[in-house]
Parts: C-alpha cells; sequence; structure tokens
C-alpha cells in the first residue's frame, strides 16, 4: 500500500486575516502568517490522519481484498479512477456505476464492488497493481468543522509565539492541549491497508 498527494490543498480552512484576529495583529507579517496556517494545518491532519482540505491522492494497492476498499484521510470528496494491471500486465481501468460505486457518505469513503460483479484479476508481478485516484478532504473552508478551525488557530498562535526551538530550564514550550482537545473527536486511521 502506499499513499501519493497528487495536488496540494489550494486553499487553507483559516485564511491570514482570521489568524490575525487570533493573534491580535493589527498589520504586517501576511506571508508569514500564511506559512503557520499551512504548517498548522499539516499538523492537524498528522494528528487526526485525515485531509483537511480537498487534497488530491493516488492510493495503491497489491489485492482487491473484500467486496468495498476503504480510501484512507477521509472526508472522501469523490473518486476520479480506479485503474488496475491485468494479467495480461495491461492497464485497465474500472467503470463507475457498471463496475464499482464510490460511498462519499461513510467515514471512511470506500469503494464498493457493484452487485453482481466481481473484482478482476490482476498482475501478480506488479509491485502495486491497483490505482485509485480520489479527492480528499473538506470541499471547502466553509464547511471544515470550527473545532478543526479552532485547533489550528491554537497551533499558529504556538507558533507565532516560539518561531524558535527554545530550552529553558530543561523544557520547551508544550504544544497547546486545547489543539490537540479539539482534535480528538476528529481522529482516524494509523490503518494498515493492502
Amino acid at each position: 500500500m502506499s499513499l501519493e498527494i497528487l495536488t496540494q490543498p489550494t486553499e487553507e480552512p483559516v485564511d491570514v486575516s482570521e489568524a490575525k484576529r487570533h493573534l491580535r495583529l493589527a498589520a504586517g507579517e501576511d506571508v508569514q502568517i500564511a506559512l503557520l496556517i499551512e504548517a498548522a494545518r499539516e499538523r492537524c491532519e498528522r494528528e487526526i490522519d485525515r485531509a483537511i482540505m480537498s487534497t488530491e491522492f493516488r492510493f495503491t494497492r497489491r489485492g482487491w481484498g473484500g467486496i468495498s476498499i476503504e480510501l484512507p484521510k477521509p472526508p472522501l470528496i469523490s473518486v476520479s479512477e480506479v485503474k488496475y494491471i491485468d494479467t495480461g500486465e495491461a492497464e485497465q481501468t474500472l467503470t463507475v456505476t457498471t463496475e464499482y460505486t464510490a460511498d462519499t457518505t461513510a467515514t471512511p469513503g470506500r469503494i464498493w464492488l457493484v452487485k453482481g460483479q466481481s473484482w478482476p484479476s490482476i498482475s501478480s508481478d506488479a509491485a502495486h497493481p491497483i490505482q485509485i485516484t480520489y479527492r480528499g478532504g473538506y470541499a471547502s473552508a466553509d464547511v471544515v468543522p470550527s473545532a478543526i478551525k479552532q485547533a489550528i488557530m491554537l497551533y499558529v498562535g504556538h507558533y507565532h509565539e516560539n518561531r524558535e526551538q527554545v530550552t529553558v530550564g530543561g523544557s520547551g514550550a508544550e504544544l497547546p492541549k486545547a489543539a490537540t482537545d479539539l482534535l480528538a473527536a476528529f481522529k482516524w486511521g494509523n490503518e494498515v491497508f493492502v
């Protein structure tokens, strides 16, 4: 199994003006604040094992498994293609609605084999003969849960106040526990995929 980011998010869940209000900054530092927002979002994504903003992924697998395949980094927005290497070593593409369907309402999202169909035979020589390309995350900043946005702003505040690693008397600045608490309900993952 491998998961690769094909396209990074084009927007952040918190904009610079929101973060500056949170930090009580009147002007300046926009570029730095934007970088801190991105770093905070990435930190939250690692902590909850989800995509926060719409991100395009390529998920590769060695086998089909059961009648459905869970897609990492929920929530699932859409599946753009399911490809596989057949036993003749040729690349093939499955047809949505005829051979599989995508469930974007479940967490995690899944692709399901259509009733009456079976997964095609795949190459035994290819390292990862199945390749699924999809978008995960929230479709826009407007639908990102407020607890995640607040956690991001807490991390932005922490990173802004602690721009360099500082150790005083043997202890460094701790990450905000409130951010971890806010994210706890959204934790997902650390699954092992075949």
